[in-house]
Protein backbone atom coordinates (compact mmCIF):
# COMPACT_ATOMS: atom_id res chain seq x y z
CA UNK A 1 0.00 0.00 0.00
CA UNK A 2 2.64 2.40 1.10
CA UNK A 3 4.53 1.55 -2.71
CA UNK A 4 1.47 2.47 -4.73
CA UNK A 5 0.67 5.95 -2.51
CA UNK A 6 4.37 6.89 -3.36
CA UNK A 7 3.93 5.91 -6.85
CA UNK A 8 0.45 7.91 -6.94
CA UNK A 9 1.93 11.12 -5.43
CA UNK A 10 4.95 10.77 -7.85
CA UNK A 11 2.43 10.22 -11.05
CA UNK A 12 1.11 13.46 -9.88
CA UNK A 13 4.21 15.38 -9.56
CA UNK A 14 5.53 14.54 -13.24
CA UNK A 15 1.89 15.56 -14.75
CA UNK A 16 1.77 18.52 -12.96
CA UNK A 17 5.06 19.47 -13.97
CA UNK A 18 4.27 18.75 -17.78
CA UNK A 19 0.93 20.09 -17.37
CA UNK A 20 0.46 23.15 -20.09
CA UNK A 21 0.16 26.70 -19.32
CA UNK A 22 -3.05 27.93 -19.17
CA UNK A 23 -3.35 30.31 -22.25
CA UNK A 24 -6.25 31.24 -24.33
CA UNK A 25 -5.75 30.91 -27.54
CA UNK A 26 -3.13 28.43 -27.80
CA UNK A 27 0.14 29.64 -28.52
CA UNK A 28 1.91 28.58 -31.62
CA UNK A 29 5.25 27.88 -29.72
CA UNK A 30 6.01 27.17 -25.83
CA UNK A 31 9.44 26.39 -25.11
CA UNK A 32 10.27 26.06 -21.31
CA UNK A 33 13.35 27.54 -20.06
CA UNK A 34 15.93 26.95 -17.05
CA UNK A 35 14.75 29.09 -13.66
CA UNK A 36 12.14 30.95 -12.65
CA UNK A 37 11.11 35.03 -12.94
CA UNK A 38 10.24 36.65 -9.45
CA UNK A 39 8.00 39.57 -10.15
CA UNK A 40 7.73 42.06 -7.44
CA UNK A 41 6.61 45.50 -6.14
CA UNK A 42 10.06 46.73 -7.70
CA UNK A 43 9.79 44.97 -10.88
CA UNK A 44 9.34 47.92 -13.79
CA UNK A 45 8.17 48.53 -17.17
CA UNK A 46 10.99 49.36 -19.83
CA UNK A 47 9.36 50.39 -23.15
CA UNK A 48 9.95 51.79 -26.82
CA UNK A 49 9.05 54.94 -26.87
CA UNK A 50 6.26 53.89 -29.90
CA UNK A 51 4.81 51.80 -27.40
CA UNK A 52 3.78 54.33 -24.64
CA UNK A 53 0.45 53.01 -24.65
CA UNK A 54 1.01 49.34 -24.10
CA UNK A 55 3.29 49.70 -20.96
CA UNK A 56 0.72 52.73 -19.80
CA UNK A 57 -2.19 50.25 -20.13
CA UNK A 58 -0.03 47.14 -18.63
CA UNK A 59 1.00 48.96 -15.78
CA UNK A 60 -2.59 49.78 -15.38
CA UNK A 61 -3.82 46.07 -15.22
CA UNK A 62 -0.56 45.28 -13.26
CA UNK A 63 -1.29 47.70 -10.70
CA UNK A 64 -5.12 46.27 -10.26
CA UNK A 65 -3.71 42.99 -9.70
CA UNK A 66 -0.97 43.76 -6.95
CA UNK A 67 -2.47 47.27 -5.74
CA UNK A 68 0.89 48.95 -7.10
CA UNK A 69 1.75 50.97 -10.06
CA UNK A 70 4.65 49.60 -11.59
CA UNK A 71 7.18 51.99 -12.37
CA UNK A 72 7.30 52.94 -16.44
CA UNK A 73 10.46 54.29 -18.29
CA UNK A 74 11.61 54.35 -22.29
CA UNK A 75 14.36 52.92 -23.18
CA UNK A 76 16.39 55.73 -23.45
CA UNK A 77 16.53 56.51 -19.74
CA UNK A 78 19.01 55.00 -18.10
CA UNK A 79 17.44 54.42 -14.84
CA UNK A 80 18.53 50.94 -12.87
CA UNK A 81 15.54 48.97 -12.37
CA UNK A 82 15.63 45.56 -10.40
CA UNK A 83 13.65 43.50 -12.35
CA UNK A 84 12.30 44.46 -15.50
CA UNK A 85 9.32 43.81 -18.50
CA UNK A 86 11.14 45.10 -21.70
CA UNK A 87 8.55 46.08 -24.47
CA UNK A 88 10.32 46.41 -27.81
CA UNK A 89 9.54 46.51 -31.38
CA UNK A 90 11.80 44.27 -33.82
CA UNK A 91 10.53 45.09 -37.56
CA UNK A 92 13.31 42.91 -38.53
CA UNK A 93 12.10 39.47 -36.81
CA UNK A 94 10.69 36.75 -38.55
CA UNK A 95 7.53 37.12 -36.97
CA UNK A 96 4.31 37.80 -38.67
CA UNK A 97 1.94 41.13 -38.51
CA UNK A 98 0.67 40.96 -34.80
CA UNK A 99 3.19 38.56 -33.85
CA UNK A 100 4.95 38.03 -30.46
CA UNK A 101 7.43 36.74 -29.02
CA UNK A 102 7.52 36.41 -24.78
CA UNK A 103 11.02 35.52 -23.48
CA UNK A 104 10.31 34.79 -19.43
CA UNK A 105 14.57 34.47 -17.78
CA UNK A 106 15.15 34.59 -14.66
CA UNK A 107 16.64 38.46 -14.79
CA UNK A 108 14.01 39.75 -16.91
CA UNK A 109 10.59 39.81 -18.87
CA UNK A 110 11.11 40.67 -23.02
CA UNK A 111 8.14 41.11 -25.29
CA UNK A 112 8.55 41.87 -28.49
CA UNK A 113 6.49 42.04 -31.71
CA UNK A 114 6.76 43.28 -35.46
CA UNK A 115 3.78 45.68 -34.69
CA UNK A 116 2.34 47.41 -31.45
CA UNK A 117 -0.33 45.01 -31.66
CA UNK A 118 1.74 41.89 -31.70
CA UNK A 119 3.05 43.40 -28.38
CA UNK A 120 -0.01 44.26 -26.94
CA UNK A 121 -0.89 40.79 -27.59
CA UNK A 122 2.45 39.80 -25.52
CA UNK A 123 1.00 41.48 -22.96
CA UNK A 124 -1.98 40.06 -22.58
CA UNK A 125 -0.27 36.55 -22.66
CA UNK A 126 1.93 37.71 -19.67
CA UNK A 127 -1.37 38.81 -17.61
CA UNK A 128 -2.59 35.26 -18.02
CA UNK A 129 0.62 33.61 -16.48
CA UNK A 130 -0.02 35.80 -13.58
CA UNK A 131 -2.11 34.84 -10.79
CA UNK A 132 -5.64 36.60 -9.91
CA UNK A 133 -4.99 39.52 -7.21
CA UNK A 134 -7.25 37.93 -4.44
CA UNK A 135 -3.70 35.62 -4.00
CA UNK A 136 -1.98 35.96 -1.02
CA UNK A 137 1.24 35.72 -3.29
CA UNK A 138 0.81 39.76 -4.63
CA UNK A 139 1.40 40.56 -0.66
CA UNK A 140 4.37 37.93 0.09
CA UNK A 141 7.18 39.83 0.18
CA UNK A 142 9.09 37.11 -1.48
CA UNK A 143 7.14 38.13 -4.94
CA UNK A 144 5.72 35.68 -7.45
CA UNK A 145 7.54 33.26 -9.66
CA UNK A 146 6.93 32.71 -13.29
CA UNK A 147 8.52 29.75 -14.76
CA UNK A 148 11.59 30.82 -17.61
CA UNK A 149 9.59 29.97 -20.87
CA UNK A 150 9.71 31.41 -24.32
CA UNK A 151 6.78 31.82 -25.77
CA UNK A 152 5.98 32.53 -29.52
CA UNK A 153 2.53 33.56 -31.16
CA UNK A 154 0.76 35.12 -34.05
CA UNK A 155 -2.76 34.86 -35.71
CA UNK A 156 -3.55 31.59 -37.59
CA UNK A 157 -6.30 33.61 -39.67
CA UNK A 158 -6.84 37.01 -40.82
CA UNK A 159 -10.07 37.04 -39.90
CA UNK A 160 -11.67 36.16 -36.45
CA UNK A 161 -14.97 35.63 -35.16
CA UNK A 162 -16.57 34.38 -32.06
CA UNK A 163 -20.05 33.01 -31.87
CA UNK A 164 -21.24 34.87 -35.55
CA UNK A 165 -21.11 34.13 -39.26
CA UNK A 166 -17.62 35.40 -40.09
CA UNK A 167 -18.36 34.46 -43.61
CA UNK A 168 -20.48 36.95 -44.23
CA UNK A 169 -18.08 39.43 -42.83
CA UNK A 170 -15.31 39.43 -45.07
CA UNK A 171 -12.96 41.35 -44.73
CA UNK A 172 -12.55 44.66 -47.37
Amino acid sequence: MKTLSLFVLAASLVAASAAPLPLVPKPVSIQKGEGDFTFSGATGIRHDRRLEAEAKLLADDLSKLSGRLPRVVTTEMRILLPSEILLDLDASSDLPVSGYRLEITPKSIHISGKDAAGVFYGTRTLLQLLPPSTVPAWKSPRGISLPAVTITDHPRFAWRGMMLDSGRHAPG
